[in-house]
């Protein structure tokens, strides 16, 4: 499924919504924008997306796969991202995925340089408001690499098996469901209600389900900018 030309392009200032993903990566999609206190105690902008898209899927069997202060590219390379060109960050953060054990989220983050031109907005939806609870029923939207700006309602909570491409899927409790509103490329989008309330970080999907991780499971240092 190929991307949208408008979200694969690159931007300038950051913007979430629009392809990202490490330089080993093809391409995901940059959910939202966040906060992380460093070790001087500064807070300092970052970009958030899938551990997948911004971490190559390290895990906690492989965390070879990545290494912090690894370039960052928007777009990604499968968008024609390349570095230095298209340098934006390094990855900063990740939560290891867990190739044997149990997962909540897909998720990691890329510290920002000073001088970077950002703008918290999603494309095509505006700021994130504070976050809503995933209730059955509720109606999301999001914007993703791939298939832009799309809707669907919360369909359950549950569990779920991911593909990674390792010798067995990876096992994911407590995740929303979606209806099909996504494709490969969208992952790490934010998924939002009507109002903007964040309600998920989208990881998986196929042609009839969308799947997000709940934002109760963010990294504690993590704080999203415009989220409360």
């Amino acid at each position: 499924f190929g991307p949208d030309p408008i979200y694969a392009q690159r931007t300038r200032p950051l913007k979430p919504g629009f392809s990202i993903g490490h330089y080993k990566v093809t391409a995901g999609t940059l959910g939202c924008l966040g906060w992380v206190r460093g070790a001087d105690g500064r807070a300092n902008v970052a970009a958030v997306s899938n551990a997948h898209v911004l971490a190559n899927s390290a895990s906690v069997q492989h965390p070879e796969r990545c290494k912090l202060w690894d370039a960052i590219l928007q777009p990604g390379v499968a968008d024609g991202g390349t570095d230095p060109k298209d340098w934006v960050g390094w990855l900063w953060g990740w939560v290891p995925l867990d190739e044997v054990g149990v997962n909540h989220i897909d998720l990691a983050y890329a510290a920002l340089p000073n001088e970077a031109r950002w703008d918290a907005g999603i494309q095509d939806i505006g700021w994130p408001r504070p976050r809503r609870e995933p209730e059955l029923g509720l109606p999301c939207k999001k914007t993703g690499r791939t298939t832009g700006l799309t809707r669907g309602k919360v369909t359950a909570l549950g569990v779920i098996l991911v593909d990674y491409g390792w010798e067995k899927p990876a096992l994911f409790e407590d995740v929303v469901f979606l209806e099909g509103m996504s494709q490969g490329g969208d992952s790490g989008s934010l998924i939002v209600a009507e109002d903007n309330g964040p309600v998920g970080l989208l990881f998986a999907g196929s042609a009839t389900i969308t799947v997000a991780a709940r934002l109760k499971y963010l990294p504690p240092e993590l704080q999203l900018i415009g989220v409360v």
